[in-house]
C-alpha cells in the first residue's frame, strides 16, 4: 500500500534532501523499513535502540498520533499521509553574519512573551524564500513551563501544514526566558533537533525585552551542542 511520508528540514538530510517520500507498508514499522532500504540510517533517526519511537520524535498518521495507535504497529491505510516531526523543546550550515528579523515579527514575539509573563512562551517563525513573514504562537505543554518549554505536538503539526499550504518554510523557533538571560540553556542545547532553524530567545529579566538569536550546531544525540550567536538586524 502506497503512502506519503512528509519530512521537516531536520530529517531531510537522512532522506537525500527530500521533503516528501512515497513508501509502502501496512503499518508504521513496514513504512519505515521501506524507507530504510532506500535511505540507510533513516530508521535510526526515528526509532531507538530498544525498537521504540524516539522520545523526541512525533509521528502522525493523518491526524492520529502513532503512539496512541500502537507505535510502530500503528496501521497505515493506503493513501495515508504520515508526518515525522522531531519535537521542539528546550528548553548545519554555517551561520550567516547577520539575520534580518522584521519589526512585525519582533513585535509579535515580544507581545507573546509579555502575555506569558512568568511562564516561557514558545512558537515558530515562518518565512518565504528565506525572508521571515510571521510568528506563529504555540502552546507550551512542558510540565514545568516556568523553566522549560515544549511546543504542543498537535499545534506543531498544524503549523507545519499551514506553512506548507502558504508556501512558507520553517525559519526559526522562539521561546522566552522570563527570569534568565537570552542565551540557550543546557536543556535548550540538548533538545535542539532542528539545526537548520534559527533559535530566537527573548529575555524579560530586566523588564525591557532582550532579543538574541543563535544557531545550535548538531552534535551527538543527547549531548550539549555548539552555540553560535547570529546578530539580528531590523
Amino acid at each position: 500500500m502506497a503512502v506519503t511520508v512528509r519530512l521537516p528540514g531536520a530529517l531531510r538530510d537522512a532522506a537525500g534532501g527530500a521533503n516528501k517520500l512515497t513508501a509502502q507498508g501496512r503499518n508504521l514499522d513496514e513504512v519505515l523499513a521501506d524507507i530504510e532500504r532506500r535511505h540507510p540510517g533513516f530508521r535510526a533517526r526515528v526509532v531507538d535502540e530498544a525498537g521504540r519511537l524516539r522520545t523526541y520524535v512525533n509521528v502522525y498518521i493523518g491526524d492520529a498520533d502513532a503512539r496512541e495507535r500502537g507505535g510502530l504497529a500503528a496501521p497505515v491505510p493506503d493513501g495515508a499521509e504520515v508526518m515525522v516531526i522531531p519535537a521542539m523543546a528546550g528548553g548545519a550550515a554555517a551561520a550567516p553574519e547577520r539575520v534580518a528579523l522584521p519589526a512585525a515579527v519582533r513585535g509579535a514575539i515580544f507581545a507573546h512573551a509579555r502575555e506569558a509573563g512568568r511562564l516561557e512562551c514558545c512558537g515558530l517563525i515562518a518565512a518565504r524564500d528565506g525572508v521571515p513573514t510571521r510568528a506563529i504562537r504555540c502552546a507550551n505543554v512542558a510540565a514545568t513551563p516556568a523553566v522549560r518549554y515544549r511546543i504542543d505536538p498537535r499545534e506543531q503539526l498544524a503549523a507545519f501544514r499551514a506553512m506548507d499550504e502558504a508556501g512558507e518554510e520553517l525559519f526559526g523557533i522562539y521561546h522566552s526566558h522570563p527570569a534568565s538571560p537570552a542565551f540557550p540553556s543546557p536543556t535548550d542545547r540538548i533538545e535542539a533537533h532542528y539545526p537548520e532553524a534559527l533559535y530566537v530567545l527573548v529575555s524579560l529579566r530586566s523588564g525591557d525585552p532582550e532579543l538574541r538569536a543563535f544557531r545550535i550546531r548538531p552534535d551527538a544525540a543527547g549531548t550539549e551542542r555548539t552555540v553560535v550567536e547570529v546578530p539580528l538586524v531590523p
